[in-house]
């Protein structure tokens, strides 16, 4: 289900989001600020800043963990924690940086599958622009956030007036490359139901024209004076899972997945996946970067012993959900992988913590 984005203005919604996007900071995306500002998700890349949206679990801890070396988060949860009178949101933050620093580096527990932070990556984000009278919008998404060079781009709008009826409509739109250029215009159909599609065949292109990178849609309905855009990235990632895996416990007591990849080009390289029981219980997240080589690489995701004996379910796991990227500018992630590899059985006394 694609998120809902209304776009607004209030400036407190505003610095609420900027506060928590500057705390939203995964384990990889953080070594890729420092090397060359990438801001890709959940340090947000352009093609991701269709809005600024709360921190997942699995990257805040990580921030937490790097702005305590200049002390800036340490004292401040500090100047929370002696404030006697808290307010609920206080509380929930001081819970929130408990939980954080309850695993390991790079591992975080899933509440719900609904916060998968794999999955969040992925979300589709349906935006809402109104008009000046408040009284017309004009609603788009795309079917996918990153797209192969085989792929077809799939792209949904529809304006709507202030009681929910779908308006009939006319739509101009643009494919534009960096720095605004125009590379093709875009035409909509009827979709049914006063929605309307355009399909972009990216195979149709040659290679000079699209080339890996962030790409925006503008549409706009004249009729109705209402124009928006949407982003979205091709990808070059250069890795692939091959479909082998390995798995044990270690001396720590530690689940290690490893995941066999072929990679194409040497480069840093990232990797997040997410456990769930065989029940479809969602154990938590973990994640690593490392640089790599052209050829077959093993990649380790460690899990928590202690995490998966917090969400008390036995084994066996699957490993349900993978995000491979490339650390470029920006971020050259895999379509969302699933692989549904399945462990062997194991009790929950066989882990630590």
């Amino acid at each position: 289900m694609p998120k809902k984005i209304i776009i607004i203005t209030a400036i407190s919604s505003v610095l609420i989001a900027l506060y928590f996007f500057a705390n939203d900071i995964s384990l990889i995306e953080s070594h890729t600020q420092f090397a060359n500002n990438d801001t890709q998700a959940p340090l947000l890349n352009s093609a991701d800043t269709q809005t600024a949206v709360l921190p997942n679990t699995a990257s805040v801890k990580t921030a937490n963990q790097n702005t305590n070396s200049n002390g800036s988060t340490a004292s401040a949860i500090e100047r929370i924690r002696a404030i006697q009178e808290r307010t609920q949101l206080q509380d929930s933050l001081l819970q929130d940086h408990e939980d954080f620093n309850r695993y390991p580096e790079g591992n975080a527990a899933i509440p719900d599958a609904e916060h998968d932070p794999v999955m969040q990556r992925y979300d589709i984000d349906e935006r809402t622009t109104m008009n000046e009278d408040n009284n017309k919008g004009l609603t788009i998404w795309s079917d996918k956030k990153f797209y192969l060079n085989t792929d077809t781009v799939n792209i949904y709008a529809f304006v709507q007036d202030e009681e929910g009826n779908k308006l009939r409509t006319n739509f101009n739109a643009q494919l534009l490359g960096n720095q605004q250029r125009k590379i093709a215009n875009l035409e909509f159909n009827t979709a049914g139901d006063n929605t309307y599609q355009t399909s972009l065949n990216l195979a149709d292109f040659q290679s000079a024209q699209l080339s890996p990178g962030i790409y925006k849609v503008l549409i706009n309905s004249p009729e109705h004076e209402l124009t928006d855009a949407l982003t979205f990235t091709l990808t070059q990632p250069d890795i692939e899972l091959t479909g082998e895996f390995k798995e044990y416990i270690d001396s720590e007591g530690q689940l290690i997945i490893e995941v066999q990849v072929l990679v194409g080009a040497s480069s840093q390289y990232y990797i997040q996946g997410s456990l769930y029981s065989s029940t479809s219980v969602p154990i938590g997240v973990s994640q690593a970067s490392t640089q790599l080589n052209t050829g077959l690489h093993w990649l380790a995701l460690n899990y928590s012993g202690l995490m998966i004996k917090d969400a008390g379910e036995a084994g066996p796991y699957v490993l349900k959900n993978v995000s491979l990227a490339k650390v470029t500018i920006p971020m050259m992630r895999t379509p969302l992988l699933q692989p549904g590899f399945t462990t062997e059985s194991y009790g929950l006394d066989e882990f630590g913590g």
